[in-house]
C-alpha cells in the first residue's frame, strides 16, 4: 500500500471517529477503543492470520448494534457485512454453513465484517452447568478460533445420489440414452421419472405431447425424446452448481449433459459425487467480527423496568462493570475454552445517565425541527416542557435508548403533518412554536413581530405522566412512612445518605423504594450484613412504631424475604456463626454438606429478631426526622439525594458534616499497626 493511500485511510478513520461521536452520545471513549482495535484490520486486512474479534456487552438499547451497523455503513463495508442474530429459531450449524459458503464462494479468504447479535443465546451452559449441545454454535467458535470452518455439500449429493440411483435403475430396465435422445424401453423411463418428481412430471407429461404431436406431424414411427427435464425440472442444476461452484450453471456444461449417453451420464454423476464428497475449507481469518450482547448477571441491577429508577445511579452502576464481571458471568454460559477464543477485547456500553438521555431527546428534537423548517420554511421551536414531558414518559433507565425513540414517534412525529399543514396554511408565518401542559400539545404560529397567528392543541393520552401524580391517600401515607422507615435506619447505620427515595412508583408491584449506591469495594462483614437487615426491617418497624401494631399493612413479604435469606446466609454459609461447615436444605442439597438443623434455624430467628429490636430502637430514638421524612416525601413523592442532606443538616447538623469519614478501614487499620522487630536467627533458635 503506497503511502498516499495509508493517510487517506489514517484520515478516514478520523473523520469516522467524529461522525460517530457527533450521533452516539455519551460513547467517546468506546468509540476510540473500537477504531483502535480494528485499525491494523482495515489498514493491512492480508496481514491478518486469524479474525479480529471484538466484544460489545451492556444493557438493552445502549447502542450496540446501531454503532456497528454505522461503523459497516462509515467504512463502506455494507454489501461486505452479514449479521446473524444468534437468538433466532432458524440460527443452525446448516444455515450458518450454508450462508459462510455462498459468502466465501467466489472471494474466499476475503476480508469481511460478521456480526454475531444476542450473543448470550449461543450458550452452552446451561443454569445447572450442564452442557448444551447447540450445534450451530460449534461452527462459530471455529470462526472465532482460527477463521477456518470445513464445509460439505450434504443436501447436494443426497440430490445427485438419488438421481444416479435412479438412472441405474432404469438402464437395469432396459432404458438407454444415446445423445441425450432416451430410446429403448421409453414409455418405462416417463413413468418411472414422472412418478419420481412431481414437477418432472409435468415436464413429461408436456414431452409426451410434443412427442405426439411431432409423431402426427413427421409420421415418424420410433420419436426420441431429449433429456433436457432431467435436468430442468429437478434440482440436479443446482447441485451441479453448488458443486462446481459455478456462478450460475454454465451452458457449455448444460449442452454436455443433454448430449451424453447414459454411460457418460452416470460417470458424470459419480464425478459430481466424489468431488462433493470432498469438504472444503472455508478461510474467515480476514474477518472483523463484532459480538453483541446483554449479560443480565452483569448488570443485575438492569432487571427494574420501571421509569421511576434513577437513571444517574443505574448508569454510575454500569460504569462500574468490568472485564473480570464480564468474564465471570460468560463463565456461567459458556466453557472456559470458548470465552478464551473471544479474546480481550470487550467493550463495556454504559447505561445513559439523565443528562445523556435530555441530550439525546433534544437531539431528536433539533432533527425533527430541521426537517419542519426544511418542508415550510418556518423553524419550529419546542417550549422546555415538551422534552420535559418526554424525559417523564418516555425514559426507563434500564432499557435505553428505544422506548424514548417510539415515546418520540408517538407524540412527535405523528403530530408533525398537523402542525405542518397548520403552519403552511397561516398566512405570515415567521416561527412556530410548541408546548406541552396539562395533557395536550399546543402549536402556536407567529409572525416577524412575535404576534400570534394561529394555534392548534391536541389532547394525547399518557400513559407515565398521569401515574407519576402524587395522590394523598392512606395508601400513600403508608408507604411514605414504610419507605421513611428504611431511609432512616439506613443513614444512622451506615452513615450513607440514600440516592433517593421514592414513595409513589408507576409500578403495580412495588409501591416505593430507597436507592442505594453499595460500593463493590467494600468488604463485607457480619456488622454489614446485619445493617442491612436492620434497613430491610425498619419500614415495617416504622409502620408498627406511628400506627400501631394492629394496623401494620401487608406488602412487606419481599422486605421479609430478603432480611430472611440474610440471616440464614450469616447462619448456613458464612462461617460466622456455625463455624468451619456449610449448612444446605436437603431440597438443593449436594454431596459433602451437612444438611439443615433446628439450631440453625432458631440462630436466623434470633438475628432477626435481634435486626427488629435495633430497627425499633433507631427509629424511636430519630423518630422526629423520621416523621419529617415522611411528611415530606408524602407531600412531594421523591426525595434526592441533596433534599434528604438538607433535612438531615436541619435536624442533625454536626451528624450530616461527619457521613463520609465514620465507615471502618481495614487498609488504614493494617497499615496502622506497629511494627515487630524480626529475631535474630542465633535467638529464635535458642
Amino acid at each position: 500500500m503506497q503511502t498516499v493511500q495509508i493517510q487517506q485511510k489514517q484520515d478516514q478513520l478520523k473523520t469516522i471517529a467524529q461522525i460517530l461521536k457527533s450521533e452516539f452520545i455519551g460513547l467517546d471513549a468506546i468509540i476510540d477503543s473500537m477504531l483502535q482495535t480494528i485499525t491494523a484490520w482495515y489498514m493491512f486486512p492480508e496481514l491478518q492470520r486469524r479474525p479480529v474479534v471484538v466484544n460489545l456487552w451492556g444493557l438493552t438499547g445502549t447502542g450496540k448494534t446501531s454503532i456497528v451497523k454505522r461503523l459497516v455503513q462509515l467504512l463502506g463495508y455494507e454489501k461486505k457485512f452479514y449479521l446473524f442474530d444468534m437468538g433466532s429459531n432458524a440460527a443452525n450449524l446448516d444455515t450458518l454453513k450454508m450462508h459462510v459458503k455462498k459468502i466465501f464462494r467466489y472471494t474466499n479468504g476475503e476480508p469481511v465484517i460478521f456480526g454475531f447479535d444476542e450473543f448470550q443465546y449461543a450458550n452452552t451452559i446451561n443454569e445447572r452447568s450442564e452442557t448444551i449441545t447447540k450445534t450451530f454454535s460449534r461452527a462459530v467458535w471455529d470462526i472465532l478460533d482460527m477463521g477456518k470452518i470445513q464445509v460439505d455439500n450434504g443436501k447436494d449429493i443426497e440430490q445427485l445420489v438419488a438421481s444416479k440411483k435412479r438412472l441405474e435403475y432404469l438402464i437395469e430396465k432396459g432404458v438407454t440414452i444415446k445423445n441425450g435422445h432416451v430410446h429403448d424401453n421409453l414409455d418405462y423411463y416417463f413413468k418411472i421419472v414422472s412418478a419420481s418428481n412431481e414437477r418432472l412430471g409435468s415436464y413429461i407429461k408436456d414431452a409426451i405431447e410434443e412427442r405426439q404431436a411431432k409423431r402426427r406431424r413427421t409420421k415418424e414411427e420410433h420419436p426420441s425424446y431429449v433429456n433436457k427435464a432431467l435436468f430442468y425440472a429437478s434440482d440436479d442444476v443446482r447441485a451441479f452448481e453448488e458443486i462446481y461452484e459455478t456462478e450460475g450453471m454454465s451452458l457449455e456444461l448444460v449442452d454436455a449433459l443433454l448430449k451424453m449417453d447414459h454411460e457418460e451420464l452416470l460417470k458424470t454423476y459419480t464425478d459430481a459425487i466424489n468431488q462433493g464428497n470432498s469438504r472444503k475449507e472455508i478461510d474467515c481469518s480476514k474477518c472483523l467480527i463484532f459480538i453483541m450482547g446483554n449479560l443480565d448477571d452483569a448488570y443485575n441491577f438492569g432487571k427494574t423496568v420501571m421509569p421511576d429508577a434513577n437513571a444517574n445511579l443505574i448508569h454510575k452502576l454500569s460504569k462500574e462493570v468490568t472485564i473480570t464481571t464480564i468474564k465471570s458471568t460468560l463463565q456461567k454460559k459458556f466453557k472456559n475454552e470458548q470465552i478464551a477464543r473471544l479474546g480481550n477485547n470487550h467493550l463495556l456500553f454504559p447505561s445513559f445517565n439523565k443528562q445523556q438521555y435530555g441530550e439525546l431527546i433534544q437531539q431528536l428534537l433539533t432533527s425533527h425541527s430541521q426537517w419542519f423548517q426544511q418542508h415550510t420554511q418556518v423553524p419550529l421551536v419546542f417550549h422546555p416542557s415538551v422534552p420535559a414531558f418526554l424525559y417523564t414518559e418516555g425514559v426507563y433507565p434500564t432499557q435505553g435508548t428505544r422506548p424514548v425513540l417510539s415515546t418520540i414517534q408517538q407524540f412527535i412525529e405523528s403530530n408533525l403533518p398537523t402542525w405542518m399543514l397548520t403552519t403552511r396554511t397561516t398566512p405570515k408565518a415567521a416561527q412556530a412554536h410548541v408546548s406541552f401542559e396539562k395533557n395536550k400539545f399546543t402549536l402556536t404560529v407567529t409572525n416577524a413581530q412575535n404576534k400570534c397567528l394561529a394555534t392548534h392543541s391536541l389532547q394525547v393520552a399518557t400513559q407515565l405522566s398521569n401515574l407519576k401524580k402524587t395522590i394523598k391517600d392512606d395508601k400513600h401515607a403508608v408507604v411514605a412512612l414504610h419507605e421513611a422507615g428504611h431511609a432512616v435506619a439506613g443513614i444512622f447505620t451506615t452513615h450513607t445518605l440514600p440516592e433517593n427515595i421514592v414513595c409513589n412508583t408507576t409500578s403495580e408491584e412495588v409501591a416505593g423504594f430507597v436507592e442505594v449506591h453499595n460500593d463493590k469495594r467494600r468488604v463485607t462483614t457480619v456488622d454489614g450484613i446485619k445493617q442491612q437487615i436492620v434497613m430491610i426491617l425498619a419500614g415495617i418497624a416504622a409502620e408498627e412504631l406511628i400506627f400501631g401494631k394492629q394496623n401494620v399493612t401487608l406488602g412487606s413479604e419481599n422486605d421479609v424475604e430478603h432480611a430472611s435469606f440474610l440471616a440464614a446466609y450469616l447462619v448456613k454459609k458464612s462461617g460466622v456463626f456455625n463455624g468451619t461447615y456449610f449448612l444446605q436444605n436437603p431440597a438443593g442439597a449436594k454431596t459433602m454438606v451437612v444438611y439443615d438443623d433446628a439450631d440453625a434455624n432458631q440462630a436466623t430467628k434470633q438475628i432477626l429478631d435481634e435486626c427488629f429490636a435495633t430497627a425499633m430502637q433507631l427509629l424511636q430514638q430519630h423518630k422526629e426526622f423520621l416523621l419529617v421524612l415522611a411528611k415530606q416525601l408524602f407531600k412531594v413523592n421523591r426525595l434526592s439525594k441533596k433534599q434528604i442532606q438538607n433535612l438531615l443538616a436541619k435536624q442533625y447538623p454536626a451528624f450530616a458534616q461527619q457521613l463520609k469519614t465514620t465507615h471502618f478501614s481495614y487498609a488504614n487499620t493494617l497499615l496502622a499497626q506497629p511494627s515487630v522487630p524480626t529475631p535474630t536467627l542465633k535467638k529464635a533458635i535458642a
